[in-house]
């Protein structure tokens, strides 16, 4: 499903809105939301991006250009150094390149993971019907996974996604470092969500009362935002499910023992599970 382009006046209306908070914006204090793809990371810009949130914190978010999980040493050059005094988010990046970047004094991160088998189902559905196009890459997957079989679309995102969600989700939870908290989506999104939320928000020194928390948290529920109960499914939808453990509908003893050769202990390292006997 791909976005409807903006019109002129939207994008000057947007671009005055976003000089309007920036000379308006709180300052001495800095926030990174750190995460990978398909992890929630549209609904935090919504939001962050809420009057109900400006107006208490007028905290601004700043989300880099050209910004994905990248090796590529000119593409991170352009991330070395980011405003201060706003939340960036989302910032798609492996903890050895956040580590790298210039960060003022005084600053939070928070970083969102995701079980890496429900990554695997995500990006499936997402590259094949819902995402954005708007590089060749996705282009290019799109019409491949469009000429196979579902099976065999899942064996290809395997092969092409575990090694590099292995890289980043491990030097995330082997990093040890106070202002750094990791969250997972399975939690943030879960039965618990507000307690989740709450604790999010007093890490990063972000003041919201609980009436303010519930009515954004209502506002921006996943059958608000998508028409849908949690769990019922619409493959074409960016929001398609919203369901943790979705993988399991999927997986084949095929795709399993796939995922386990190329991804080794990572689900134990990031606690999803207590050994490889999953």
């Amino acid at each position: 499903m791909r976005k409807k382009p903006l019109t002129i006046i939207k994008k000057i209306s947007n671009r005055l809105s976003w000089n309007y908070r920036y000379l308006l914006r709180s300052h001495g204090k800095t926030i990174y939301h750190c995460c990978i793809q398909k992890s929630g990371s549209q609904w935090f810009k919504k939001v962050f991006n809420d009057t109900i949130f400006w107006q208490q914190n007028k905290l601004l978010i700043y989300a880099p250009t050209d910004n994905f999980i990248t090796e590529d040493q000119a593409l991170l050059k352009k991330l070395k150094k980011l405003p201060k005094d706003v939340i960036v988010s989302p910032l798609y990046i492996r903890y050895n390149n956040f580590n790298t970047m210039e960060k003022p004094e005084r600053y939070k991160t928070f970083y969102i993971a995701r079980d890496p088998r429900d990554l695997i189902i995500s990006n499936y559905f997402s590259l094949k019907y819902s995402h954005d196009p708007y590089h060749p890459y996705i282009l290019e997957m799109r019409k491949k996974l469009n000429t196979m079989s579902q099976d065999d679309g899942i064996f290809e995102i395997i092969n092409s996604f575990t090694n590099g969600t292995k890289k980043t989700l491990e030097g995330w939870f082997k990093q040890n470092l106070q202002n750094v908290k990791l969250i997972k989506f399975e939690d943030i999104f879960g039965t618990n969500q507000f307690e989740v939320f709450s604790t999010l928000l007093k890490h990063c020194g972000i003041d919201l009362s609980s009436n303010q928390v519930k009515v954004l948290l209502e506002k921006y529920s996943f059958k608000n935002i998508s028409g849908r109960k949690q769990g019922k499914e619409d493959i074409k939808h960016h929001y398609r499910k919203g369901a943790p453990g979705d993988w399991k509908n999927y997986f084949t003893n095929k795709h399993k023992k796939l995922f386990k050769d190329l991804s080794e202990d990572l689900l134990v390292t990031c606690r999803y599970e207590k050994d490889n006997n999953w």
